[in-house]
């Protein structure tokens, strides 16, 4: 007992760093809460106005038969509520496309939890981080909602050629987006495939209302135009490859 009438308690600094590491740690999940998440954005979707417009847009008999799915940048289903969204779409457009292929899918963020996720869907791992610089033969889906323009400039950059890219479709960011607010000039500069493929392209933009227009905006659907790809002048592909800077976060 102190002078002033107070009793001292001494403060254990371990115990006190122990129980405040426990209180900002998120609580873990197992693998089958995840897919109980996923499982539940799925009916979330199916059900939704979204999707029956959105069934409207990607019409099977008006698409080719997909040798591939590349999945790019969907995130964490672990810690991502986006993620979980954006998981569900391509599982419900495979369903839809009675897709037969291999489905991959690549992010660096990925945990062993998301692994296992995959593992579950059927979906394959992409071993190294591609940068999105895949090359095609035969007609494929390239699955990157709102990944950076780099990246898009990437694909388009690894299929630019006539016959290439007769095979990519897209779903990911509107690129006539990157035209409306950046100028020409830094756009030709950084990434000339998405200036030189938007008059080569048609776009069909997804629905606009869905959980308050943050999880699937500004999304199309690109494919290239076959008439408008017989027409370009040869210099339209005889682009130069563009080196990303170094330490670029959109391709890490």
């Amino acid at each position: 007992m102190e002078e002033n009438g107070f009793t001292l308690f001494k403060y254990n600094t371990r115990k006190s760093r122990n129980r405040r590491r426990q209180r900002n740690e998120p609580p873990k999940v197992s693998t089958e809460t995840v897919v109980e998440y996923v499982e539940d954005k799925i009916d979330t979707l199916k059900h939704s106005d979204f999707y029956a417009q959105l069934k409207e847009i990607i019409v099977p008999s008006q698409l080719p038969e997909f040798e591939d799915i590349i999945c790019y940048g969907v995130g964490s289903f672990e810690q991502s509520r986006t993620s979980q969204f954006q998981l569900g779409l391509i599982l419900l457009l495979r369903e839809l496309l009675q897709f037969k292929g291999k489905l991959h899918s690549y992010d660096p963020v990925l945990t062993e939890i998301d692994l296992e996720v995959l593992q579950h869907y059927g979906i394959e791992l992409i071993k190294t981080n591609e940068q999105a610089k895949r090359s095609v033969s035969g007609p494929t889906l390239f699955y990157m909602p709102h990944c950076g323009k780099t990246l898009y400039n990437n694909l388009l950059a690894s299929n630019w050629s006539r016959k290439a890219v007769a095979n990519v479709y897209l779903i990911g960011n509107r690129l006539e987006m990157y035209h409306e607010n950046e100028p020409t000039s830094k756009l030709r500069r950084e990434v000339p495939h998405i200036v030189e493929a938007l008059d080569l392209i048609k776009c069909s933009p997804f629905p606009e209302e869905f959980d308050n227009n943050t999880i699937f905006n500004d999304i199309c659907i690109h494919q290239f135009l076959a008439e408008k790809v017989n027409a370009a002048e040869d210099s339209v592909f005889e682009v130069e490859v563009t080196s990303e800077p170094e330490n670029d976060p959109e391709v890490v």
